[in-house]
């Protein structure tokens, strides 16, 4: 049962990192192209705000299942 656990967290942690790691591609991208004088469009904003809240509920979880 433990090395089920195991298995699991793991494959889960891996997930989660790939999304980070996109997450963070996209965001210094958004930003490279403001500091260079570009403009987000109505669909780009409410993309960051979506994926602003969907953080938010990801670390409740995660610190409702760590509790």
């Amino acid at each position: 049962m433990m090395m089920h656990s195991a298995v699991l967290l793991k494959a889960e942690v891996k997930a989660l990192q790939a999304a980070n790691e996109q997450k963070k591609r996209r965001e210094r991208k958004r930003k490279r192209r403001i500091m260079q004088g570009g403009s987000l469009s109505v669909q780009e904003g409410e993309d960051i705000l979506q994926t602003t809240e969907v953080d938010a509920q990801i670390r409740t979880e995660v610190a409702s299942e760590t509790t």
